[in-house]
Formats: C-alpha cells, structure tokens, sequence
C-alpha cells in the first residue's frame, strides 16, 4: 500500500509538467534588389545574373533604395558558384554606416541577405586579424547555401539589440569551417531559424591552450541574448571551445542535431529559459577534449550543460536580485545607448531535456557565481525520457553521467524532474559514478535534495546517496561500452537494459518498473521520431528498445521470425501481397534489397549480414502502401 500511494504521489508531481513553450518562426520578406556576383563578373556590370559585379563593396553599392518610400528596404547579393577571396578594402562586413542612413528616428534601413547558387566557397584567408568572413546587421535577413573557412576572427557574425532586438533571421545550409573565433554568432535578435548546416572545428585560438587566451570559450554556434531561437538538423563538431551555446536567450528549441567532440561542452544551456533540448545526438571520442585550463583534464566534455554563468556584473553594480529571483541583474549598452539600461533576462526557468541519446558525456546541472549580488535560479527542469550512456575520462578523474553541482551559497534550485531515463556508466573505470550531487550549506534551498524529483530511471547501479528518493527507480544489466564513437545503431541494437538476474534475455523482465505506462504528457513520440504508446518500454530515449520480436501494431498483419536474428535468415508472412523488401541501417543506408518475391504473401530472406545491431525493415505492398519493421540481428560468430 505504501508503495502504491508513493507511485501515485509521484506519477501527481510529475503528470503536472508544463507544457512545452511555443517558439515563433522568423518571417522573412520578400526581396525588392537582387545583385548579383561573380569570381568571373566585373564591377563595371550591372550585377545581373547574365552580367555580374566581381567585388563584394560593389554589390553592396548596388543596393541602392534611392527611390524607396519605405524605411525598411530587403535586398539580397547573390553568390553565383565559385571561391570567392575578401580583403580589408572588399569584404561582406555590413557596419551601421551600411544599414541606416539619415538620422533618427528617421532613419531608413537596408536589410540585406547573402545566398549561394550553386558550390559557394568564401575563404578569409586574405582578411585582416579580428574581421569576420560574414557580418550583417538588421531584419528579415536570410544567409543560405554558402561555405566560410579559414576565418582570422568570427566565420558569421550577425549583430542585433538586447534593446531593442532586430526580428527575423534565417540561417539555412551554410556550413563554417576552420575560423579562428565563433563558427557563428547571433545577438540580440528575436525569431531565429538556423537549420541544416554545420559549424566544424572552429575556435581555433583555443586549439593550442594558449595562456594569452586567458581561458576565453568560444562557440562552434552561439546564439546571445536573443529569444524565439530553433536551432535544427545541424551538426556541430570538434570546435575548440563550447559546440552549441544558447545563453541569456528565452525560448529556445535545439532538436534534430549531431553535436560531438566540443572542447568543453557540447550543449550549452547559459542561463536561457523555456527551453527544449530534444531528438539530439550527443557524444565524445575521447576525453581530451576539456579544457585544462581549470582543471578539467582527463574529464570528458559534457554533452548537455545548464548553468547561470551570470556575466552581467555591470548590471549588478545598478541593480541587484536575490534568492529566488528568476532575472539576472543585466544592464545592456548598444549603438543607440552607451549608458547601460537594465535588461531582465531570464535565468534557467522551464527547460525541457528529453529523446536525446547521450553517449561518452553526461548532463550537468551547475551554478557560476560571478559577481557582487548576482543570484542563479534553477527550476521546472525536466529531464526526461533520454538515453545516457557511459562518462569516458581517466581512472585518476571521477566521472559521472549526471552530475548537479550548486558551489555557491547563490542558487535557488527548485524542481528538477529525472524521470524515465536510461543511466548507465562503464564499471570498467573505477572512479565512474552514477550521480554526483553537492550544494555548498548556505544555499538559497535549504532543502534542495527535495528539488530533485527521481522516478522511473534504469541505472547501472541505484546510486547510493541517501538525501534522494529512489524508490519507482531500477536497477538492471547494461552492457559496458568500451570504445567510441558510439554508433547509433550499437545503442539501439546491443544495449538493452535487461534482468539483472538473467542478462542473456535482452528483453529483461516484463513485469519490471520500466515497463511503464507513465509518460510525461508534453512526450508523444522517442528519438527516431516513432510514436509511443502506453504500456510499453517508455524508458530512455527509444520507445521500445529493439527487445520486442516484433511491432505489435502490425503483428496481426505481418510476422517477421526469427526476430531478434543472428543475422543468417528471417521469413515474413503477410496479409498483403509483398512487392519489395528492403533492409536499412540506421544511417539510412539501404544495405539489402529484394524485388519481387517468389511466394507473393510469404517470403524468405538470406539476410548475410554481419554487423549486428538494429536495422529497419520495410516492406512495399503491390497496392504501395509500405509498413516499417525493427529487426534486431544479435552478435554471432
């Protein structure tokens, strides 16, 4: 009895979860000029697409809005394919100068946009130190299809307001590669898209530990003090300093991405609020990449991070907070006002963590006092439904997958909901832990074990610290991980929690706790986008974690047996005749294809393939319709 009123007080707490924050989409306007330009073009052209400028100063001079009646004018240049090569005196650098004239409040504004038709490639290696390959100011402003690398500063910067914030920007394939300070950098704007790019192995003046760097942290992508942001289908890599960064940005949404190998941390939550981190890939290779600088080597980088890093201390010496208060004591200056005006930016408040997969890094929960009177605020975090699997790091460093560390007497910490997760560590490292958990004794939460909510986890091992409940959560067998990178079909296919007591059945017990009904209301479907449904394996990342034999929604339609295979021969029955089967990896690579089965309702398939793990299996009916199968091949000889 007392177990299931524990169960229903629980499943009360955690079915009164918010619901998720609605982010805007930018709303960008059609273009009145178009300019066109060329590697091949002169500036004696005209700029058309048959007859293009050369120079980038000269397409900026053919934006022209001289017989404009509006004071918001949107012009693009348009990149036509080739290398393009900007110095001091010819580069893409929009200065204030370049995007309003007059005088206020009259002022009128050219809002321009840079697109590529066809390979684009923008090189910095002839600009001057400090100046980035990209900079635009200004509203409904697109950037698509280009490359940038081997910038001496920033790859993009892109320059608002915390203000008054410039709207409507949308970043959309453009990859930046190679640049000495930010891959990209976005403040003070609000409705911002940045979608199907890459940011890869840029902070390049972090790449050597140069003690004149003075510890800086730049980002591969960082977006400041802006709100309404969707940051998606972005890969994010090896950039010398934190990979994704949202920092003093409210409404945010990070989902669909492949974040690894940051040198710091991957995801980076810097005191942004009703925020969603979800459907992202997130791991290391190794453990070098932590910055040494305070004393972090031999630690894996984190993959997600939330924290109240607080750098507003000029706010702080106009204003203050105090325990509890969820705004920093920001004060803002721009090119309008060089006396500084209190901004109240938000601090961590309704974040949302869940179908992410997790593997060689953790999730960490800190606060960073940096100034005089600045107080954090944590709460209404939920983290919820992910995969996190193994902390790579030396035997002489203590590792942990979730990691909560409140060093100051400054924090308020209030709700932080871990429920429904995979934790597990490798045992083989002997200074791995589950869970670290510290507060220093003066914080503003007297009570703050009572703000971390645990239900529904399967660990490793329960962790032992007995200042939290941990009595709905599991215990099970989780097969080590000894080596990276962890592909994403090992974790489907080869790591499923099972019965301690019979770790051969990679199902486990079905009667367990993690087979669960429970699902936070704010979830409908896992990492692969696949819906969930109640009653089954709701717990990590993935709704049923390639244990099952087959989808019970298509069993009384299709059988597929053997499943699990050993990766020799399956046969498929079905109520439909079969026209094609086909077998994909989870890369989405077809490695296997039949046509035209002999038996039309019933087939045998010699599947041959080695690799073991989880694969898709998808079989077209004659009629076109197509149903989608897991097929989970077990290790064999």
């Amino acid at each position: 009895m007392r177990y299931i009123l524990l169960s229903l007080l629980l499943f009360s707490t955690l079915s009164m979860a918010q619901q998720l924050p609605s982010i805007d989409a930018p709303i960008i306007p059609l273009k009145t000029i178009s300019v066109y330009l060329s590697p091949a073009g002169s500036d004696s052209n005209p700029g058309t697409f048959n007859a293009p400028k050369k120079t980038f100063t000269a397409a900026f001079n053919a934006l022209s809005f001289n017989n404009s009646t509006s004071t918001q004018n949107y012009g693009e240049i348009i990149l036509l394919a080739g290398h393009y090569y900007p110095t001091q005196t010819n580069n893409l650098v929009q200065n204030i100068n370049l995007w309003r004239t007059g005088t206020g409040p009259n002022y009128t504004y050219a809002n321009i946009s840079i697109k590529g038709r066809g390979h684009v490639v923008i090189h910095g290696d002839s600009l001057a130190n400090g100046i980035p390959i990209i900079q635009l100011m200004g509203s409904g402003v697109e950037l698509q299809n280009i490359m940038l690398q081997d910038a001496k500063a920033n790859g993009i910067r892109i320059i608002g307001s915390a203000i008054n914030p410039h709207h409507d920007l949308l970043i959309d394939s453009i990859s930046v590669d190679s640049c000495d300070g930010f891959g990209l950098w976005v403040e003070g704007y609000k409705r911002v898209e940045i979608k199907n790019s890459s940011f890869i192995a840029n902070c390049q003046t972090n790449a050597f530990e140069d003690p004149a760097a003075n510890c800086q942290w730049p980002s591969g992508l960082r977006v400041h003090r802006s709100s309404h942001l969707n940051i998606h289908h972005c890969t994010v890599a090896r950039n010398w300093g934190e990979g994704l960064n949202t920092s003093l940005d409210n409404y945010v949404n990070v989902h669909d991405n492949t974040i690894y190998d940051n040198y710091s941390c991957n995801i980076y939550n810097h005191s942004s609020s009703n925020a969603i981190y979800s459907y992202n890939y997130i791991y290391n290779n190794d453990s070098r990449f932590f910055r040494n600088c305070i004393n972090g080597s031999g630690k894996s980088a984190a993959g997600i991070s939330l924290a109240n890093e607080l750098t507003c201390t000029n706010g702080c010496l106009l204003y203050s907070n105090s325990c509890g208060s969820k705004f920093t004591c920001c004060a803002e200056t721009d090119y309008d006002h060089p006396v500084p005006q209190r901004i109240n930016h938000l601090q961590i408040d309704s974040v949302f963590i869940f179908n992410n997969i997790i593997a060689n890094a953790g999730v960490s929960i800190w606060d960073a006092y940096s100034g005089f009177a600045n107080h954090g605020y944590l709460a209404n975090i939920y983290l919820v439904h992910n995969t996190i699997i193994n902390d790579i790091g030396k035997n002489t460093s203590t590792q942990s997958p979730l990691n909560v560390s409140l060093g100051t007497p400054y924090v308020y910490i209030n709700k932080i909901h871990i429920a429904n997760n995979i934790i597990a560590i490798d045992t083989s490292i002997l200074t791995n832990t589950n869970l670290v958990a510290v507060a220093n004794p003066n914080i503003c939460s007297a009570n703050w074990p009572n703000a971390l909510l645990f239900s529904k986890n399967i660990w490793t091992t329960i962790p032992s610290n007995l200042s939290f409940n941990f009595n709905t959560d599991t215990s099970l067998f989780i097969p080590n991980l000894s080596f990276a990178p962890i592909a994403a079909d090992m974790l489907y296919g080869n790591y499923c929690p099972s019965d301690k007591t019979d770790p051969i059945n990679l199902c486990g017990n079905q009667t367990l706790d993690w087979r669960t009904s429970f699902i936070f209301p704010f979830i409908t479907d896992d990492f692969k986008h696949e819906l969930r449904y109640p009653n089954d394996y709701n717990v990590g990342a993935l709704e049923r974690i390639a244990c099952l034999s087959t989808d019970k929604l298509l069993i009384e339609k299709v059988k597929i047996y053997p499943n699990p295979s050993y990766g020799s021969q399956i046969y498929i029955e079905a109520n439909e005749v079969i026209k094609e089967i086909v077998i994909i990896n989870l890369n989405g690579s077809v490695i296997k294809k039949l046509s035209s089965p002999s038996v039309d309702r019933k087939a045998t398939f010699n599947l041959n393939i080695q690799a073991s793990g989880l694969y898709l299996l998808q079989i077209i009916y004659r009629n076109n319709t197509s149903s989608t199968h897991k097929l989970s091949i077990l290790p064999h000889d």
